[in-house]
């Protein structure tokens, strides 16, 4: 505030000193203008370059940003005590700054006409040597095309290359795979040989055991024949000897009987003889022989039964008739 006219007065004796060097600002500005308009399209190229340079200038640095700002986080306390200790010294020594500002602003203000002179100096000398800088900046192009195209044509080496790297080693698969299908092809051969044998060997086996089957029937049957012979033989000698043993029975006689009229197949299974069987009879009586004794006679034997006549009539009723029948063949 206490300096306030100061201030603008020098701002207006700037204003003063601008408006007096307008033209000669002007024209250099239209000097560059047109100049600028004859080299755009190098200018364009240069911007398109510095460009690219630089958004991979901004991302590294919002790669560094983030890293700067992860480790600000982690020293956030520090940070912020140096802030708290820079921010109390600043205003126990507000003074001594706002003096060294007013005087850093009278000191601007004496020496305006040599900066303003130091400017425009400046620019005609950038005006006088704008072709040297766009010239280099050419070759700067240049350089960057033609180390583009070596790389380039180094990249188009290196793809041939592989490309016949991959040729050579697709030929020594196509190789490899022809061998192993060569391989495949006498494997199988060897596989139908061995088949052939092992089918050889069965088929001789099978013609072994049809053979030992056709024998061993044979055998069998032999055996079996002379096993039947031999049956009949033996029935045919057993029926003989049956025929000929006598068959022995009982018959329990009824009381009160005075004779009975006995079958064949009553006491045995042969229902009739072919030849007229010899028959003799005998009166059992109790156990404990308290009954009288009989007499009993045969009479009327045929080739199917015979009579039994008592003497005297049986009157208990626990006696038995013991009956033997004798073939006579």
């Amino acid at each position: 505030h206490e300096h306030i006219d100061t201030v603008s007065g020098n701002l207006i004796a700037t204003g003063e000193h601008l408006h007096e060097h307008i033209d000669t600002v002007s024209g250099n500005l239209i000097a560059t203008g047109k100049h600028l308009h004859e080299h755009i399209d190098t200018v364009s190229g240069d911007l398109i370059d510095l460009r690219d340079n630089s958004i991979a200038s901004f991302a590294q640095q919002a790669l560094d940003l983030i890293a700067t700002g992860e480790h600000l986080h982690e020293h956030i306390d520090t940070v912020s005590g140096d802030l708290i200790a820079t921010g109390e010294h600043l205003h126990e020594h507000i003074d001594t700054v706002s003096g060294d500002l007013i005087a850093t602003g009278e000191h601007l203000h004496e020496h305006i006409d040599t900066v303003s002179g130091d400017l425009i100096a400046t620019g005609e000398h950038l005006h006088e040597h704008i072709d040297i800088v766009s010239g280099d900046l050419i070759d700067l192009r240049d350089d960057s095309i033609a180390s583009f195209a070596q790389q380039s044509l180094d990249l188009s080496n290196s793809g041939q290359t592989l490309l016949n790297d991959i040729i050579f080693v697709s030929g020594e698969s196509i190789a490899n795979l022809l061998a192993l299908s060569d391989d495949t092809h006498v494997l199988e051969d060897r596989l139908e040989l061995v088949s052939g044998e092992s089918l050889a060997n069965i088929i001789s086996v099978s013609d072994d055991i049809v053979l030992l089957k056709d024998d061993t029937d044979r055998e069998f049957i032999i055996h079996s024949g002379q096993n039947l012979a031999d049956h009949i033989l033996l029935s045919m000698d057993i029926f003989d000897v049956s025929t000929k043993l006598p068959n022995l029975s009982s018959l329990p006689i009824p009381p009160n009987t005075n004779f009975m009229a006995i079958e064949y197949s009553d006491v045995s299974n042969i229902a009739k003889y072919q030849f007229i069987p010899q028959v003799s009879t005998s009166v059992r009586i109790d156990f404990d022989g308290n009954n009288q004794v009989y007499a009993s006679s045969v009479y009327n034997v045929s080739d199917t039964g015979f009579y039994v006549k008592f003497n005297p009539q049986v009157i208990e009723s626990d006696n038995f008739l013991d009956i033997t029948v004798s073939n006579k063949a």
